[in-house]
C-alpha cells in the first residue's frame, strides 16, 4: 500500500504540473486530500501520536488534517471551468494518453520492485537496499494484534546484514516502556541474518490502539539506528473482565 500510495503521489503531481485534462487532475487530487483527511482524522481519533506523513519527523495527525482541510478549500475556490466544451473535448483526450502512461509507468515500477522483491525475499527489505541501507530489518512493521491492558506478546523479527563486517545489536529504545529486546547483545555475520525477539506489554494508559516506534542500536558507525515500527490494538481491559 506505501509502494502504490508513493506511486499515486508522483503521478497526481506530475498530472498537475502538465496541466493537462484539469477537470480530471482536479477530481483526482480532491479526492486524494479528502482520503487523506479521512486516514489522519481517523489516526487522531485512535490517539496516535504521530501520523507518519512526514517520515522520521514527528507531527500530530490533526496538523496533517488542518493541512489537508486548506489543500481541499484551496481545490474548492480555484477549480476549473466544468461547462466549457472545448476543455472537457481536450481534456478527454489528455485524460486517456494519461491513463496510457499512467498504466505503463505503474507496470514498470511493479515489476522493478517485484523483480527486487524475488532477490531480497521481500519488498520491504529490497526497499531499504534502494534506500541505501546495509543493515535492514524485516519486517519493519510489527503487529502485536490484540491484547488487554497486561498482556505481553512475543514476536520475532529478522535483522539482515548486508555488510562485510560483522554487525552487534547491542540495545534499543522507544517511544513507549511497553517493548523489549530479548537476547542482547545479538551478533550477526557479514552477509547473514540474525533473529531477535520482541516482547509488547499492552500499556494500561493506551485508549483504543497503541502505534509507535523502537531504535534499534547497533556498533555500525556506518548505521548505528535502525527504526523499526510496531502497532497493538487494545481489545478489553482487564478491569472489564
Amino acid at each position: 500500500m506505501q509502494l502504490i500510495a508513493v506511486q499515486w503521489e508522483l503521478l497526481l503531481g506530475a498530472w498537475l504540473l502538465s496541466s493537462r485534462y484539469q477537470v480530471g487532475a482536479w477530481f483526482a487530487a480532491l479526492g486524494t486530500f479528502l482520503a487523506f483527511a479521512g486516514v489522519s482524522s481517523y489516526l487522531g481519533f485512535t490517539g496516535q501520536t504521530s501520523c507518519g506523513c512526514f517520515g522520521s519527523i514527528k507531527a500530530s495527525p490533526w496538523y496533517a488534517v488542518a493541512l489537508d482541510v486548506v489543500c481541499i478549500t484551496l481545490l474548492s475556490i480555484f477549480r476549473p471551468n466544468f461547462q466549457s466544451r472545448r476543455l472537457m473535448t481536450e481534456d478527454r483526450r489528455s485524460f486517456i494518453r494519461a491513463m496510457v502512461y499512467g498504466i505503463v509507468i505503474f507496470g514498470v515500477v511493479v515489476a522493478i520492485f517485484g523483480a527486487a522483491g524475488v532477490r531480497y525475499g521481500s519488498v520491504e527489505v529490497a526497499m531499504g537496499r534502494l534506500r541505501g541501507e546495509s543493515i535492514i530489518i524485516d519486517p519493519p512493521f510489527v503487529d502485536f494484534g490484540d491484547g488487554a491492558a497486561g498482556d505481553v506478546i512475543e514476536r520475532s523479527i529478522s535483522i539482515r546484514n548486508f555488510t562485510d563486517n560483522e554487525v552487534r545489536i547491542v540495545g534499543g529504545t522507544s517511544d513507549c516502556r511497553c517493548v523489549f529486546a530479548k537476547g542482547l547483545p545479538l551478533t550477526i555475520a557479514p552477509r547473514a541474518a540474525g533473529d531477535l525477539a520482541l516482547q509488547f506489554q499492552f500499556p494500561s494508559d493506551a485508549k483504543d490502539s497503541v502505534r509507535q516506534r523502537a531504535l534499534i542500536i547497533t556498533d555500525n558507525t556506518e548505521q548505528p539506528i535502525v527504526v523499526i515500527r510496531f502497532f497493538g490494538k487494545l481489545s478489553q481491559r482487564r478491569d472489564a473482565k
